[in-house]
């Protein structure tokens, strides 16, 4: 993938910010976490995950189709268990999404992802007793899901919202 400054334009006359020729915004991570505390205060910690990781998951599968051009279609789920430690080490960065370190069992056909830094994790409170990175966990699985070409599953299984020391996803096939 390209350098942040060859794919991301900021136009600051129209006040846009560009991916790709994608309209993308920016917020705060107090946003994100008041956003969820409120969806859970009125639709609880379920309803909350649902929506959230639904909408997060059409989002990657859009985001799928422009990453496509950089790494195509992965055929199998073999081939993307080779290619997804590059293209997600790039995604987590250019995104500000934090630091991933990716583990890959050939064997168990599972590919493990350690966060750091989760944007989606800082600030929310204690009162979240689940893993609580809904947005993440669905856009990747979006991501993936749409460069493979066939359903995949993300699941977070760790969480510094518990008190772990880093978010972790698992992946394998659905």
């Amino acid at each position: 993938m390209a350098n942040a400054p060859e794919v991301v334009q900021w136009e600051f006359e129209k006040g846009a910010i560009t991916f790709r020729g994608h309209r993308m915004c920016l917020m705060d991570t107090t946003f994100f976490s008041g956003l969820k505390q409120e969806m859970a205060d009125m639709m609880g910690i379920g309803g909350a995950k649902a929506v959230l990781r639904s909408v997060a998951r059409r989002g990657g599968q859009e985001t799928a189709t422009v990453l496509s051009g950089d790494y195509g279609h992965l055929n199998t789920f073999a081939k993307m268990l080779e290619q997804a430690p590059a293209i997600l080490n790039n995604i987590f960065p250019l995104y500000g999404w934090g630091i991933g370190e990716i583990t890959v069992d050939s064997e168990k056909q599972e590919l493990v992802l350690k966060l750091r830094h989760s944007y989606e994790a800082q600030g929310l409170s204690a009162e979240f007793s689940t893993p609580s990175c809904y947005l993440l966990e669905g856009y990747m699985e979006g991501i993936i899901s749409g460069l493979l070409t066939e359903d995949i599953e993300f699941r977070e299984t760790k969480c510094v919202t518990l008190g772990d020391d880093c978010c972790e996803f698992t992946c394998h096939t659905a």
